[in-house]
């Protein structure tokens, strides 16, 4: 998805979901969600180190089911 000025871009196999532009392929933002991410590339601009890569993530992620299910 490509973030711009009000809006997040779908590209996902040509398919429209309800609410789409069909002019523009987007779905509006709240404004809350605009503010939120503003604020966030605004926090990226400021210290763009300062987030995790999409593969610390994953493992994050991966380790989380592995100790939920480790749990039960």
């Amino acid at each position: 998805m490509d973030i711009t000025a009000g809006s997040l871009s779908l590209t996902n196999g040509g398919q429209l979901l309800a609410g789409v532009d069909e002019k523009t392929n987007t779905l509006p933002l709240t404004d809350a969600q605009q503010q939120e991410l503003d604020r966030r590339l605004e926090r990226y601009q400021q210290e763009p180190t300062s987030g995790s890569t999409w593969g610390e993530v994953k493992q994050r992620l991966g380790l989380l089911v592995l100790n939920r299910e480790c749990s039960q």
